[in-house]
Parts: C-alpha cells; sequence; structure tokens
C-alpha cells in the first residue's frame, strides 16, 4: 500500500505521458510491446512471492503449520485474482485479455498477502477473487482521474493493498492467528487474540482502518512533498523532445529494437544482427541489400 500509494502521488505530480489522452481528454491505448515476457515475468514473480511470504514467517522449525497455510493462500489468492480478473474481461469488455489475467494474478497476490498466515483455503480464494476485480476498477478510476501510471502501481499495490489490509480484518481466522501469536517467540504462550469480522470480533478491523488511514496519510504527506520538491527543480521529468524520441535513445545511446534506428543506421545493427544468428533481416533487406529479395523466407 506504501509502495502504492507513492506511485499514485508521484504519477498525479509528474502529469499523463504526451500521447495518453487525446485532445477531448479520452485515454488513448498505449499497450505493454511483449505479452509473453510479461507472463514470464508475472511466473517469476508469483514463484518468488513464496519465498516472500513463507519467509515471512520467520522459521520454519515449530511454525511448519503455518508456512504450509501460507504456502496454501498464495497458490489460492493467485489463482483466483487470475480468474476473477480475466471473468471481468470478458464480461466486460468481450476480450479475453491475457494481460488483464496476468494482472490479477499480481492483484491476488497482493491482495493475500497481509493476512497469508491467517487465511482458511476459502478466504484466501475470496480475498485474491475480489483483488482481481478490484484491480481493473481502479485502475480504470485513476485514468478517469488523468492519474497515469504505466506499471498500474497504484491500482494493484495501491488499491488491492488496502483491500488486503480490510480482508485481513475481516476473514482472519481466530484459530489461526492464535496458533501463530502462542508460539515463541512470536508471543506469549496463552495470550487470546481476536481474529475478523466474520469469526465475529471487530477489534481487528477496527485497527486494520486505522493502519490504513495513518500509514496511507503519513505517505501521502512525504511523498506529496518529495515529489513536490524534485518538480521544483526540474528534474521529475525528462523534456518532450527526449521523451518523445524515447529514454533508449535520449539518454542511453541506443535502442532495444533494431526497428528504432533509421535506415541510415542499420547497416551495422543488420551486421550485428547476422553476426549473431547468421541470417539476414528479410524486412531490411530490400534497403540494405538490393540483390536480395524482401520475401526472402528464413
Amino acid at each position: 500500500m506504501v509502495g502504492g500509494f507513492s506511485g499514485i502521488v508521484g504519477a498525479a505530480l509528474l502529469g499523463p505521458r504526451i500521447g495518453r489522452y487525446d485532445r477531448d481528454g479520452q485515454p488513448l491505448p498505449m499497450p505493454g510491446h511483449n505479452v509473453p515476457f510479461a507472463a514470464l515475468g508475472t511466473f517469476c514473480l508469483w514463484f518468488g512471492w513464496f519465498g516472500f511470504n513463507c519467509g515471512s514467517a520467520g522459521g520454519i522449525v515449530g511454525l511448519s503449520g503455518v508456512v504450509s497455510r501460507v504456502a496454501v493462500s498464495t497458490t489460492l489468492g493467485g489463482a483466483a485474482g487470475g480468474v476473477s480478473a480475466l471473468a471481468f474481461s470478458v464480461l466486460v469488455d468481450k476480450v479475453w485479455d491475457v494481460v488483464m489475467c496476468l494482472n490479477g494474478i499480481l492483484a491476488g497476490l497482493v491482495s493475500i498477502t497481509s493476512g497469508c498466515a491467517f487465511f482458511e483455503p476459502w478466504a484466501a480464494i475470496i480475498a485474491g477473487g475480489v483483488g482481481g476485480i478490484l484491480f481493473p476498477l481502479f485502475s480504470r478510476l485513476l485514468t478517469r482521474a488523468k492519474i497515469d501510471d504505466p506499471l498500474e502501481a497504484g491500482a494493484m499495490h495501491g488499491g488491492c493493498g488496502v483491500w488486503g489490509l480490510l480482508a485481513t480484518g475481516l476473514l482472519a481466522q481466530t484459530k489461526a492467528v492464535n496458533a501463530y501469536y502462542s508460539t515463541p517467540p512470536n508471543g506469549v504462550a496463552g495470550t487470546l487474540r481476536p481474529g475478523g469480522g466474520f469469526y465475529g470480533h471487530g477489534q481487528l478491523l477496527a485497527a486494520q482502518i486505522v493502519g490504513i488511514v495513518t500509514i496511507g496519510g503519513w505517505t501521502v504527506a512525504n511523498m506529496y512533498v518529495c515529489f513536490a520538491i524534485l518538480r521544483r527543480f526540474k528534474v521529475l521529468r525528462v523534456p518532450p523532445d527526449h521523451e518523445e524520441a524515447g529514454m533508449d535513445e535520449s539518454y542511453h545511446g541506443g535502442s532495444a529494437y533494431i526497428d528504432a534506428f533509421p535506415p541510415s543506421q542499420r547497416g551495422g545493427e543488420m551486421k550485428a544482427v547476422e553476426s549473431l544468428h547468421g541470417i539476414a533481416a528479410p524486412e531490411y533487406a530490400s534497403e540494405q541489400a538490393p540483390e536480395y529479395s524482401s520475401e526472402l523466407v528464413v
């Protein structure tokens, strides 16, 4: 939630990217460039989430039951988020959107991380599934507010982070809470701690709400000052011509894609491609070597 709120404040003070909105203020699509890479990154994150969540128990001896519950919650929460986000895309947008499914997986993981040690399997499914639906709603809300967040960290970590804290206050099992906190060195044996609102206790939910308000307020206030100072000294955003050219070319002196080079510079790039793969790039054959056919099949 801290990272998400920071992203919202930074994106709001930075302003939208050039070309993100038309003259009427309507958002224009700026999709990512590689869905397979996005899928690979998502599954890398999901795999790493097991180490993050399970490792947060602080040990395995005497806590094997807790760690097992955490692993199950992490699996079910991510899966439920992906399914619910994909269902949202199909029902609302009429599209089987793979990227939305991937974002839903991450939204589900964010949503169960707060209470992963205290959720029963059904509760982890609910928490992750609701997160997968809330993510596109938060994303569209920020887009309507002209807050251009390219990574959608605000919607995912901010919005779903808030939901995750509320879900803990609602769905944390009383038995699981006490099983964790009564195990040394995490607490004093015999100490009774309340569970979530679903189990008839309101104290935990109240504490979660207080945490959301105080931590959220602290984050927004501090990040506003930091980003406002950066904007005041004009170091928050690159010049428009650099932004239009792209940061790869304007700041790093190169490009990740051969298409980004003008025809006059493609000769060296083609040689690099040929030396790497042992082939000539067919889309540039007619420009670089007239004797090659543009219909060359490799």
